[in-house]
Order: structure tokens, then sequence, then C-alpha cells
């Protein structure tokens, strides 16, 4: 019973976060900001160190911070830095939902990329890459054993009776994109010569009451939509 209850909960904050998720505003000049911003002057704004509320996720600001901390990456390898595609982040939000779903109804049907990226555009690129990765959102060290809350928005303890804080964006943003790059398939994409064109989006849930973001990203090799970054220029 006890386990079916809980089931049921987590399926209600799926849920309420699909129906709360900040869709893109048509006031927001996205174009202006990327193709203005580099990672240096992401990273010195104020806006990526605010620590995650998780019960009002900023859902373009976390897309940026994956983006440009990916960039940074590329950067430091010698590669040229990502250009940026509404399209792919769409897509890339779309799939992490998709993924979320699957993962608490194994019967629940995942869209291809193509399939997803195909309502923005069909033309424009040759082929599309993904990664998708799971972190938990918490400033701890891997391993921490956890007291969650006894409900999803109250305050995470560990064994020692110290409040754990949610990481900032900037940092949740490189602990995954770190994360990918100790893995050879998703590294591989990361740093392919061959990808020039990204979105990124994500989705939170919760396993065992910890807050958990679903995090992809989506390659493509060109994209009618795709804005260079002032790194670019």
């Amino acid at each position: 019973m006890g386990k079916k209850l809980y089931k049921n909960k987590t399926l209600i904050v799926i849920f309420l976060l699909f129906v709360n998720i900040q869709m893109f505003s048509s006031m927001w000049d996205f174009r202006k900001f990327y193709s203005s911003t580099g990672w240096k002057k992401f990273f010195r704004a104020r806006q990526p160190k605010q620590r995650i509320n998780f019960a009002n996720v900023n859902d373009e600001l976390m897309s940026a911070a994956i983006f440009y901390a990916t960039n940074y990456y590329r950067i430091k390898y010698g590669l040229k830095p990502f250009k940026y595609s509404r399209y792919l982040q769409a897509s890339s939000i779309a799939l992490s939902k998709d993924l979320v779903m699957y993962k608490i109804k194994k019967t629940y049907r995942v869209r291809s990329i193509a399939e997803l990226v195909r309502k923005f555009t069909k033309t424009g690129y040759r082929y599309l890459m993904y990664n998708g990765y799971s972190f938990c959102a918490l400033n701890t060290p891997p391993g921490t054993l956890i007291k969650p809350p006894n409900n999803f928005h109250g305050s995470y303890y560990d064994y020692r009776g110290r409040k754990v804080l949610p990481k900032s964006y900037l940092n949740y943003a490189f602990h995954v994109v770190g994360q990918m790059l100790n893995n050879r398939i998703t590294r591989y994409k990361i740093l392919s010569r061959n990808l020039t064109v990204m979105g990124t989006g994500s989705t939170l849930y919760y396993f065992n009451k910890l807050p958990i973001f679903l995090v992809v990203q989506i390659f493509a090799d060109n994209m009618l939509d795709e804005v260079p970054t002032s790194d670019s220029k």
C-alpha cells in the first residue's frame, strides 16, 4: 500500500510540474540574448548563481546554464562553441519529459529526437544526436546519506543533522556536464567536431523524495534557426 501511494504521489508531482513549467516567453528576445552572450559574460551574471528553487524552477535559466557550461568545455578542449537553436531546446525539453514519464511508466512511448525536431523543421540538418542523464540537484558530495523531508518542498538534511541546500544553476550545470565528460559515449557527442548546434532542456522529478533533473542535450550539424553566440565571433 505504501509503495503504491508513493508512486501515485510521484505521478501527481510530475503532472504538476508539467502543468506549471515555464514556457517560452514571447516577450523575451532569446536570439538577442544568445547572440550577445558568451560563457564569460553568463558566468559573471548574478542569476546563474541563484540556488535552484524546486517549487519554481527557472527552465530558461537552467537551459542556458547547461548550454554555456557545455561551451566552456568545448572551448577548453580547443573546439568551436556550439551555436544555439530554439528548435533543439524545445525538443530537448519535450524529450526530457518523455524520458521521465518512461521512468515512471515503462509502457510510455518515448518519441524519437527526429520526431520531435520535425515538429519545428524538416530541413536544415543531416543528422541529430542526444545525451540524456539524470542528476541529483542537492549541494552535497556523491554518496552522502540524505534524510528527505516529510513533504516534497521541505528541507533536506544529512544524517549528522546538517541542512543540505540545493545547488545553484551554474554549479549544477558544471556538475552535469562534468559528469557527462566522464562517460565515453556522452563525451564523444559534447566534443564532436561534426556537431555544431545544440539545445538543452531538463525536467525535475523526485526519486525517493530526492530532487533530480533529467537533463537532455540535442545536437545537430546544422539548424535553420541556429544562433552563433558571442564566443563564436
